[in-house]
């Protein structure tokens, strides 16, 4: 059985381990950040040989890899602008950037 698989029908496509939901990008992104191999399949659940599977995967295929990360990041994008088409706000307040705070609720021109 291979341990890495492509189906259109989970996760877009994206290379994943075998019977799951974890792709390879996850696995990559996991290690870039520190955790180990052995903590990964302790974490997931999984054998640690589809944790170097997904690894070898990762590295055999930068070309596929840096196309999947470029789609990724465009998703990403495109999720965040439909999220919040509008104004942006200020993180701790929730008032709208550029428009002047008036406490007294006064009407704003803008």
């Amino acid at each position: 059985m291979e341990r890495i698989v492509e189906t259109s029908e989970v996760l877009g496509g994206k290379p994943r381990i075998a019977g799951r939901r974890i792709s390879v990008l996850q696995i990559k992104d996991w290690t870039d950040s520190g955790r180990s191999p052995t903590r990964i399949a302790a974490d997931y659940d999984l054998d640690l040989a589809d944790v170097h599977a997904a690894l070898t995967y990762y590295c055999d295929r930068p070309e596929e890899m840096s196309e999947w990360r470029a789609t990724k990041l465009r998703s990403n994008e495109s999720y965040r602008s439909a999220k919040s088409p509008g104004l942006r706000t200020d993180r701790t307040t929730s008032i709208p950037i550029g428009i002047p705070y008036r406490p007294d609720n006064s009407s704003y021109s803008v």
